[in-house]
This record gives C-alpha cells, sequence and structure tokens, in this order.
C-alpha cells in the first residue's frame, strides 16, 4: 500500500457531517463496510490504517511482539496456538469464548501505550446489528495483573478482589469492546454500584434495590442515611446503556444482573460462565 493510496483511502473513510444527503445510518453502514474491504485486501498494513485514530503506528503483529511486550513469549506460536497458550490457565472455563477467539479473530497485535502493554483481537464478522454486513470488533486485554489489590473504591467499601475475577486478572486485567463498553473493567475501574449511583439517592436506590432482590439474595441491613446507599454489588462489566454486570458481595463468585430500569433486573450466575456466554456472543456482548 503505497502512500497516494493510504491519502486516497483515508478520505474515503472520512464523514462528511455537513453534506446535505447526509445521514447517520447510511453513513456509518458505508464506513463499515469499506473499514472491512481495507483490511481483507490489505491484511495488517489496512488494520493499521483503518485504526490510525487509536496509536496504530506502535501496533506490533503476532509474531513480530517486542521483547519487553508481556506476550513476547508466545511469538512463535500461530493465531490458534496462541489463544490456546495466553488462556491455557482458564481454558476448562470458558470453551465458547475459547473456540470464537480461535475461529472467528483474524489478527492479534499488541500496543505500547503510554507505559502500558495492549493486547488487541480483530474480528471481522457478519453482524445482524446496525443493518446487517460484515463488521469489525475489536476486544482489547491489558497486561496480567498477578497480585491485583482492591481500588479506592473497593477499599472505602470493605470490598477484595473476587477470586474469580483475579484468576481472569492473571491472563488480562480489563478485556473487551472499550469503544462500546461491553468489557471486563480493568482493576483500577472496578466500581461499587453505591457510587456509580447515588445520583439516584440514598433511600430510592436502597429501597429499589431491596424490592429486587428480596426474593433471591439478602442485602445489608439499610445503612444509616449519612452512608452510600448499598455496597452490596460490584460493577465489573458494563455495557453503553447504564446496565451492568456485578458480583455480589455474599455470593463468593456469584454475579448478578443490574437493570437500570428493568424490575425483573436480576439473573445469578458463576462469573466465568457469565463471561463465555456473554463474549462469545459477538452480536450481542450482554
Amino acid at each position: 500500500m503505497n502512500e497516494e493510496l493510504k491519502v486516497k483511502l483515508r478520505e474515503e473513510l472520512a464523514t462528511d457531517y455537513d453534506h446535505p444527503d447526509y445521514d447517520p445510518r447510511v453513513e456509518a453502514g458505508r464506513v463499515r463496510a469499506l473499514e472491512c474491504d481495507i483490511v481483507n485486501r490489505f491484511g495488517f498494513e489496512g488494520v493499521k490504517l483503518v485504526f490510525e485514530d487509536r496509536n496504530s503506528s506502535n501496533f506490533h503483529l503476532i509474531g513480530q511482539f517486542p521483547a519487553a511486550s508481556p506476550w513476547a513469549y508466545l511469538n512463535d506460536k500461530a493465531l490458534p496456538e496462541f489463544v490456546e497458550a495466553n488462556f491455557a490457565p482458564i481454558a476448562p472455563k470458558i470453551p465458547t469464548l475459547l473456540f470464537t477467539l480461535k475461529e472467528q479473530c483474524t489478527f492479534i497485535y499488541c500496543e505500547e501505550k503510554e507505559e502500558q502493554w495492549y493486547l488487541h483481537y480483530l474480528f471481522s464478522h457478519m453482524q445482524d446489528r446496525f443493518g446487517g454486513g460484515e463488521y469489525l470488533t475489536v476486544y482489547t486485554g491489558g497486561a496480567p495483573l498477578l497480585t491485583p489489590e482492591p481500588n479506592e473504591s473497593l477499599r472505602a467499601q470493605g470490598w477484595p478482589i473476587p477470586d474469580d475475577l483475579a484468576t481472569f486478572y492473571a491472563i488480562h486485567n480489563g478485556f473487551g469492546q472499550e469503544e462500546d463498553c461491553y468489557c471486563v473493567l480493568p482493576n483500577d475501574q472496578l466500581e461499587i454500584m453505591a457510587a456509580s449511583t447515588s445520583e439516584q439517592g440514598p433511600d430510592d436506590i436502597f429501597d429499589f434495590l431491596s424490592a429486587q432482590l428480596s426474593d433471591k439474595i439478602n442485602l445489608d441491613p439499610a445503612p444509616p442515611k449519612e452512608q452510600e446507599p448499598c455496597n452490596d454489588l460490584l460493577k465489573f462489566y458494563p455495557d453503553n446503556a447504564g446496565n451492568a454486570q456485578c458480583f455480589y458481595k455474599k455470593g463468593q463468585n456469584t454475579t448478578v444482573r443490574w437493570w437500570h430500569d428493568d424490575e425483573n433486573a436480576f439473573e445469578e450466575i458463576g462469573f466465568f460462565e457469565f463471561i463465555d456466554q456473554a463474549m462469545s456472543d459477538l452480536d450481542d456482548p450482554f
């Protein structure tokens, strides 16, 4: 891909929001189709062009990882074998997600940004949402975190790092679609629902949670009004609509789904069972 072609493709990828015939849905579909075409035609060079605004000059393709990368020891692996080796400690717990990664992932590349390492898994797949057609999805994983410690939000509410989450962090400290918020949050972004929902008011949120969970799990007694309204839910997997999958404090590795506007809000499921189901569905990862 020469520089002249890159300039031409950049111009085609750009959106003219002031065009009199601009239609956001039509334009989004056009750009998505062009992105897929560029990647299909030009491979990893196409990936770097499509994601220029995401620091792609520092992308390194599998097999060419710098020695300082946490995954350099896997440079001799082809893509499926790389996935198997990287997720080996938890492979029996996530069989469906592992299959998706091995069979549908097109490129794996690492990136160093602000002295942190990230691993990107690029999928080019057919999707029913947004009008259908081919679509690029990127799962991003942080560097392994072997000894995670509770962040300030967790310490303030007396939360440890749940065991299953700590096990996952040894593979990736954060993992998923960062752009669309469908992801296992990294350790420093974990948040207690009391803090993230406090704008609803202490009485409102505690009454809401108590009503939803009363026949399923036991919440702590109502806290004094000057305290946070509820610290029983740890948000680890948000979506882009104000909902979240959360650990339940007294359920060890039990997680529950919190819908911000649905009375039938909670479904209990184990952490690994949840991510195996949710993250293996590229079309609907929640």
